[in-house]
Parts: C-alpha cells; sequence; structure tokens
C-alpha cells in the first residue's frame, strides 16, 4: 500500500488507482483503517466491489491497465515494482504521441486534446478530415473517437463530483473545460447546463469551503474525536447541501 500512495503522488492525473478490500471489512471500517494510516485524500478510488479476478490467491495483488484498458501486468507489486513503472511510463508516452507511424494530422489532433484545447483540436479535426483518405481518414477517426470519449469523459467527471458533494473541485474542472472549448459552441452547449448549476449553487459552494480545511486535517492527521465532532457540527450547520451528507460520512471515518 505504500509504495501504491508513492506511485500515485509521482504519476498523478495520469495514473487512476482503484483500491479493492477484498477480506470481508464493510466501508466504514476499512475506510477508518485507510484514514488510520493517512491513505485517504490523494485521489484514490475505494472500493469492495471487485472489478475483475486476477485469480491470485495472496495479498497483496495488483492489476495493471494500460491506456486501452488491456490488462498489461498483474503479480505482487511489492516485487513486480520495476515492470510496474516501465509498463505506466509506456503508456503515457503512447497516450501523449500515438502509436509509431501516427500520421501527422492525426498526430497534431492528438497533441491539442491531451492539452486540454479541446475547440482548436475540433477546429483541426474538421479542417484535416474534409481532405483526408487512406490511412490518414482511419487514423482521424480514430482520433475523432478518443477526442468525444475524452470530453465527455471530463464532462461526466464534472457533473460527479457536484452531484457527490465536491462542488469547487466540479466548478474547478468546468472552468478548466470553458477555457479550452473558447469559441466552439458546441462543446459550450454542452457545458452550458452543468454551468448554470453554479449559480444556484452558493450553498453547496459555501458548505464546501467550510469543510475544505477540517476534510485537509484529517487526512493529514488521521482519526480525532475532536476533529470528528467539529465535522459533524459543520454537517448539521449546513444541513441540506450535497456538502453536508458527505461531511457526515467523513465524521463517521474520522472517529476514534
Amino acid at each position: 500500500m505504500p509504495a501504491t500512495v508513492k506511485l500515485k503522488e509521482e504519476y498523478g492525473s495520469d495514473l487512476a488507482v482503484i483500491l479493492v478490500e477484498c477480506q470481508g471489512a464493510d466501508e466504514a471500517k476499512f475506510m477508518k483503517f485507510a484514514a488510520g494510516h493517512k491513505w485517504l485524500g490523494r485521489e484514490m478510488m475505494w472500493t469492495r466491489e471487485r472489478p475483475f479476478m486476477t485469480g491470485a490467491k495472496g495479498l497483496p495483488n495488483y492489476a495493471l491497465l494500460d491506456e486501452t484498458g488491456t490488462i498489461v501486468a498483474m503479480g505482487n507489486p511489492m516485487r513486480d515494482h520495476g515492470k510496474i513503472t516501465s509498463e505506466i511510463d509506456a503508456a503515457i508516452a503512447r497516450s501523449k504521441k500515438g502509436p509509431k507511424g501516427l500520421p501527422k494530422e492525426a498526430a497534431k489532433l492528438r497533441k491539442l486534446r491531451v492539452k486540454g484545447q479541446w475547440a482548436k483540436a475540433r477546429a483541426a479535426m474538421i479542417k484535416e478530415e474534409a481532405d483526408a483518405e487512406g490511412a490518414v481518414a482511419v487514423a482521424l477517426g480514430l482520433e475523432k473517437e478518443e477526442l468525444e470519449r475524452a470530453f465527455t469523459s471530463q464532462l461526466a467527471r464534472s457533473e460527479w463530483l457536484f452531484e457527490n458533494g465536491y462542488p469547487q473541485r466540479a466548478l474547478d474542472l468546468v472552468e478548466v473545460l470553458v477555457k479550452g472549448s473558447k469559441r466552439d459552441d458546441v462543446l459550450l452547449g454542452r457545458l452550458e447546463p452543468l454551468a448554470e448549476k453554479f449559480e444556484e449553487a452558493e450553498g453547496e459552494l459555501a458548505a464546501a469551503k467550510a469543510l475544505s480545511r477540517l476534510e485537509r486535517a484529517f487526512y493529514e492527521e488521521g482519526p480525532d474525536e475532536k476533529l470528528s465532532q467539529r465535522i459533524g457540527k459543520m454537517a448539521s450547520k449546513h444541513e441540506g447541501t450535497r456538502v453536508a451528507i458527505r461531511a457526515a460520512v467523513l465524521a463517521e471515518w474520522a472517529a476514534e
């Protein structure tokens, strides 16, 4: 687990980590355990539902998926650290540069997408695909699909954050998406419904601000009875918000 935490800190958003509890503990128990080891608050996902079976009988064990969702390595993460980092580095490089031999027209589109320049990427796509033929047309078609998937994924993430009590993080992401979508009415139109939610989310944003410092202290210090009580009071004060619902859960996890 410490090695996984270190990997996540090193690779940041380039690496998604899902940690699966598989010894029968309920959510409160394993989340309090994780909090006690100061493993929370690191953009890692925790679950009791196994995405798939690895076939491994001992712990710890892992499965590493590349950028296409293909399993490229499985085993003991302590033994395979070098292999894991090599595969991650290779996947990140492929994701940013594309496969070997990628036509320059498609490579340009990918570069803009990776930078979050959504409007420029779509403009380049429309321009290039008009006269594209053969391998270039195929490559552009694949990049077009990936552009749509990536933007939709970011939009879905912002919506999930908002609906699950992370309004400030959702707003920050939407602002980044809007910035990269300037002068593209299609993309801005897709963002508009979510952007409008923030105009009526003053209470949610205020609650998020009140919780932010307490939440950070919880992640840095671990369970603490007084901190749990403070988080609980904050939840009561902002009752009725999605943030308060999340705060009540954090208060339970923070209790010693």
